[in-house]
């Protein structure tokens, strides 16, 4: 079984600070451009695959901190203070994975379909190999929506949905500010929420799954057909 690393099993959460120069964020901004102003945009893995706008600058710097790991689902998330598009979550993890088909396979639950691929909830020891990650286009605080965690609330196992708020209040929680090009390595099951932006600059964020090995057979990842 792959073992996370310590700089992320410490808290749930590892910041590589101005990971991205300059030059790579503009890329990926021009790369967001090309897509639909909403919450969550999933992007192809072919996309993902060709794209020449700093996707390979990302997995060099995921790499330094969790080698072996694969990028296996793409989502672009814009927010700013327009009706359709000042969005929030509450708190909740993450338990969800995209994959190539649907097959019937012990452990593997809720399928759906969205935007065309699947996606199902796999047994918790595959999301406890997991990493998400969160590259910032743009300067993020927590007037214009920025991301909130509860740190270290990845050991606390499966957390159904309607104890995730209880949860959060009595815990400490910490809003993840950055700036442009920073990188925020997370658990895959770290508590998390997202408020309305305050604030008329955009908050863009690029979220990249990444997992360390196949699936059992016959699932394969989507990124991987």
């Amino acid at each position: 079984m792959y073992e996370l690393p310590e700089a992320v099993m410490k808290t749930g959460s590892f910041w590589l600070r101005g990971a991205l120069t300059q030059t790579e964020c503009d890329n990926l901004r021009d790369f967001a451009a090309t897509h639909k102003n909403t919450p969550g945009q999933r992007i192809s893995p072919d996309t993902h695959a060709q794209s020449k706008h700093g996707f390979a600058a990302i997995t060099s710097a995921v790499s330094q901190i969790a080698p072996m790991m694969q990028p296996v689902r793409s989502v672009l998330f814009s927010k700013d203070t327009k009706p359709k598009t000042n969005w929030s979550v509450p708190w909740h993890q993450d338990r969800i994975i995209q994959v190539a088909e649907k097959h019937a396979l012990a452990g593997y639950k809720n399928w759906s379909q969205k935007d065309g691929s699947w996606h199902c909830e796999p047994p918790q020891e595959i999301l406890n190999q997991m990493l998400f990650v969160r590259v910032h286009l743009d300067d993020t605080f927590a007037e214009n929506g920025a991301m909130e965690i509860v740190p270290c609330s990845h050991t606390l196992g499966v957390i159904p949905a309607a104890s995730a708020n209880d949860i959060a209040q009595n815990h400490p929680t910490e809003f993840c500010e950055a700036r442009a090009g920073d990188i925020q390595i997370l658990h895959m099951a770290i508590l998390h929420r997202s408020r309305p932006s305050q604030s008329t600059a955009p908050r863009r964020a690029l979220r990249i799954d990444y997992a360390p090995q196949i699936l059992p057979h016959p699932l394969q990842w989507i990124s991987q057909t």
